[in-house]
């Protein structure tokens, strides 16, 4: 008994199960008092950005009329897509000793991506299934954002399992490669695998966060103006945020300025993600310069969202009593990639050391918030 009041009362109970809080053997417990150990996950500033890049509306509109060219690659057997091409002209021809010049010559660039499914699955007996399809959540029940007073079990499980997949999705954009493959972390073209590639700089920043700026200052002086952002783990960001107090005379060091609360650098805004490379144990993390132009991410639904074409449904029977004679399984699923076509126009600051402040015991018990790898963090 005492175990099963303990396992309604956690909040780190497996999300997917949620819709069966009430159990029968401890029905009337009063639940309703509770509240989330963190708040729940579900959103990113970091992939808010890149969802609405401007490269990102491109792959969208393309996949919408349906002119995405999309090939099937024989030696993986993943579909892949071309991305946009980056478009140039040759080098002058020489003409050195004769009257005229020839016109430039237009050559074209470009890269093909695979395209990754996502996908959850549920899994239930079938009189689980009736059950929760009748009863409906009581005032006393663990009511909250993701439970609503008033729904069948039913209702608030289809949530629960969305919300779960809008977690997972988001992660795997932000933080995915080809070679994943874990609890979160599945096979995906997310943002570090084109982040880390070796086309793209790395500029070392250590001891001397501002000196790196400097350096990518150089590169922003050649690259010229464009809609970008510095992207990095809140801790960081502090680090950025103390190396930019005013002095004496109340002047930042050249090239910074902050609004609202907000830092900029060369007006490029500064913004916070627990998703961006943060390694607790060293106390080092990155930080990613991106650009509009050239970094998207095409999904083919939102995260968490479905639709008839990608939600399917699976029964089995069994004769096994112990089996629950039959099963339902639910099944969702997306697919979709990130693309960076230019590596001239990202760059990657490595090794920033968070403030020294932040180490040893001043994060203790803050494990699963440094980079939540669960909807809502113990």
């Amino acid at each position: 008994m005492q175990d099963k009041i303990k396992k309604l009362d956690s909040l780190s109970v497996d999300l997917a199960q949620l819709a069966s809080v009430v159990d029968w053997d401890v029905h009337g417990t009063d639940l309703s008092n509770n509240l989330f150990a963190n708040q729940v996950k579900n959103t990113s500033p970091l992939f808010s950005w890149l969802i609405n890049t401007a490269l990102s509306d491109r792959l969208r509109n393309a996949w919408q009329r349906g002119n995405m060219q999309i090939d099937k690659n024989p030696d993986t057997g993943d579909f892949e897509f071309v991305a946009p091409y980056i478009v140039y002209t040759d080098l002058p021809t020489d003409t050195t000793g004769v009257c005229c010049w020839v016109p430039f010559n237009l050559s074209k660039c470009g890269q093909k991506i695979p395209l990754k499914l996502l996908c959850i699955k549920d899994c239930r007996s079938i009189q689980e299934k009736f059950i929760e399809k009748s009863q409906r959540f009581q005032p006393y029940d663990l009511i909250n954002s993701l439970i609503h007073r008033g729904e069948t079990y039913d209702e608030a499980r289809k949530r629960i399992v969305l919300e779960s997949f809008a977690f997972y999705t988001i992660f795997n954009v932000l933080n995915g490669t080809l070679l994943s493959n874990g609890p979160v972390l599945k096979p995906f073209n997310g943002l570090v695998e084109e982040l880390y590639s070796d086309t793209v700089v790395k500029i070392l920043g250590g001891n001397n966060i501002l000196g790196a700026f400097d350096t990518l200052a150089c590169r922003l002086s050649v690259l010229g103006r464009g809609e970008r952002i510095f992207a990095m783990h809140p801790l960081i960001y502090q680090t950025v945020e103390q190396a930019i107090i005013p002095g004496r005379f109340g002047i930042r060091p050249p090239g910074w300025r902050e609004s609202n609360g907000v830092i900029y650098f060369r007006d490029i805004r500064l913004l916070a993600d627990e998703q961006v490379t943060f390694d607790p144990e060293t106390g080092l993390g990155d930080i990613w310069m991106l650009d509009s132009q050239t970094v998207g991410a095409h999904l083919d639904l939102a995260p968490g969202a479905t639709s008839p074409e990608y939600e399917f449904h699976d029964f089995g029977s069994t004769d096994d009593p112990d089996l629950g004679c039959a099963a339902e399984c639910d099944y969702y699923y997306n697919q979709g990639a990130v693309a960076s076509v230019n590596p001239n126009r990202v760059a990657v600051i490595t090794g920033v050391g968070a403030n020294s402040a932040c180490t040893g015991s001043a994060l203790e018990g803050l494990d699963g918030l440094i980079k939540p790898t669960t909807l809502i963090p113990l």
